[in-house]
């Protein structure tokens, strides 16, 4: 009976880390595409204020 209890336990941690692993994942995807836009963002001001001379 410990050892059915134990081995639940394993699997329920098992499954509870596979979930953090796929949200880690997934906000690291979205911290790439940020940064992304963020680097589009700063190549944009960029030629804009070289265009005006500034």
């Amino acid at each position: 009976m410990q050892n059915d209890f134990e081995a639940n336990n394993l699997k329920n941690a098992k499954e509870l880390l596979s979930k953090d692993l796929k949200i880690a994942q997934n906000a690291h995807e979205i911290y790439k595409e940020r940064q992304k836009i963020l680097e589009n963002k700063t190549t944009i001001w960029s030629k804009i204020k070289s265009f005006f001379g500034l």
